[in-house]
């Protein structure tokens, strides 16, 4: 801590006292302890909160945005308030006050809502402490700190893809079942887990490229990126997931998903894909992957029975051999595991959609039609990585009953939302591509509405 202007040191001595011994005065003693005090005291002394870190942020063009950090007190001079001025560019900036109560090696974390900027570009945003307590700071040096706010006219929805090696002859891979399972639970909008089993009745030979980045089971890739290969714990898999999911995407898809037959042998998948700039050679490629949920008949082998192994998800209180479910598992990958060559132009103008339309046949292997789910990868093709991915429930209607055979529910239409009539668990509402939406503001267009009663699914098509 800098000191400018000490203006007194104090030197205090407490002299304690042992116990006499024996009549002894305490003079008399050669190792009484000497007890030494030291403080510095200042009428105008600078309180050391330092600034840790402000975010990097991705944000549309036009629309105001939170600039957030983290400040830590260095001193046992308690903050009660704090300021930070900030600039973005050459623009300018602003400040606010935070009042808090920070003592000693104690963090906040502020947030300061910044207004829009209407041109893109990068941007360099400084931030400072200017005030403690309500004094200027004379350490304004310590505190600095630089982000690049990225301005940009379309911000894609962004989906992280880990596709896990496993096996069910694989002791060690409850690891990464239990993982990908809390990942899909916890971040639902954003993960897709695809789970590629080797050499067990569930491997599909067409994702065999896959197991070149493996050397041991189980193990996963992230985006397919190199260096993010590791064996999936859910703490590292968690880790490697949000450092993608923080840089955000240039590029932008969506799937649909139809059967094209009335054997549902066939399915027809849309892609629809979309940049934030323009390219003169871009080099991408799609592919789609079939995933089932549910698989049955087969049992996992489990090296974590009885506790041996420390704990994993319920693992450990389930026996070496374990009949199961098993979720996620990719039944085949089209037109190939590195995508498809013109699926996305070589010409690419920043903003225009591009739609990639491919027929492929379901494998006689997938056991329920209606566990099916199907997987859209943008990859790019010089690096080999995903950039981004979406996913969507494909729909038997023939596995199911209609809702006409449930004479106690009813389904219809009203401003906009659909709405039942009857006792039932759930609903879900998707277009006929098979794409799930929410209960609002819905256009006019053709709708199928599924409604879980009990042990019974119903699906009923319904036109606004």
């Amino acid at each position: 801590m800098r000191n400018k202007k000490m203006k007194k040191l104090y030197l205090l001595s407490l002299i304690s006292c042992l116990s006499l011994l024996q009549g002894v005065a305490f003079a008399q003693s050669p190792w009484s302890p000497l007890c030494i005090r030291a403080g510095i005291e200042d009428d105008d002394m600078p309180d050391n909160l330092n600034l840790i870190s402000i975010e990097d942020c991705k944000v549309k063009t036009g629309e105001s945005f939170t600039l957030t950090g983290v400040v830590k007190s260095m001193t046992a001079i308690p903050v009660t308030s704090y300021e930070i001025k900030y600039v973005v560019g050459d623009r300018e900036g602003g400040s606010q006050t935070f009042e808090t109560a920070l003592n000693i090696n104690m963090l906040d974390t502020f947030r300061i809502e910044v207004p829009a900027i209407y041109e893109n570009g990068e941007y360099t945003m400084q931030a400072d402490i200017s005030k403690v307590n309500g004094k200027a700071v004379d350490h304004e040096g310590n505190n600095a700190k630089q982000s690049i706010e990225i301005c940009k006219e379309f911000i894609f929805p962004y989906k992280v893809v880990v596709e896990e090696g496993t096996g069910t002859w694989c002791g060690w891979c409850p690891m990464g079942i239990v993982s990908m399972r809390e990942m899909k639970k916890k971040y639902p909008d954003s993960f897709i887990g695809i789970a590629a089993h080797y050499n067990d009745p569930l491997m599909p030979n067409s994702y065999s490229p896959i197991f070149d980045y493996f050397i041991n089971f189980p193990s996963c890739i992230v985006n397919r990126n190199k260096k993010l290969v590791f064996s999936p714990s859910f703490e590292k898999l968690e880790e490697a997931f949000l450092s993608k999911l923080d840089k955000g995407t240039d590029a932008g898809i969506t799937v649909t998903a139809r059967y094209t037959s009335d054997a549902q042998k066939t399915v027809e998948v849309n892609a629809n894909t979309m940049f934030d700039h323009s390219m003169g050679n871009a080099a991408y490629s799609i592919a789609f992957v079939v995933l089932e949920n549910g698989v049955t008949g087969y049992k996992q082998t489990n090296a974590y029975a009885g506790g041996r192994n420390g704990k994993m998800g319920g693992f450990e209180n389930l026996p070496g051999s374990v009949k199961m479910d098993f979720d996620d598992v990719a039944r085949g990958i089209y037109k190939s595991y590195t995508g498809t060559l013109k699926s996305v132009p070589t010409q690419i103008i920043k903003g225009e959609a591009y739609t990639y339309t491919y027929e492929l046949t379901l494998p006689d292997e997938i056991q329920n039609k209606g566990n099916l789910e199907i997987v859209a990868l943008l990859i790019k093709s010089t690096t080999k990585e995903i950039v981004n991915a979406d996913k969507v429930k494909l729909i038997a209607l023939t596995d199911v009953e209609q809702v006409q055979e449930h004479s106690d529910i009813s389904v219809f239409a009203e401003d906009g939302i659909i709405k039942i009539n009857g006792d039932y668990d759930s609903m879900q509402i998707y277009t006929t591509e098979g794409k799930e939406i929410a209960n609002s503001q819905l256009n006019s267009r053709v709708y199928l509405v599924r409604i879980v009663a009990g042990n019974h699914i119903y699906i009923k098509k319904i036109a606004l």
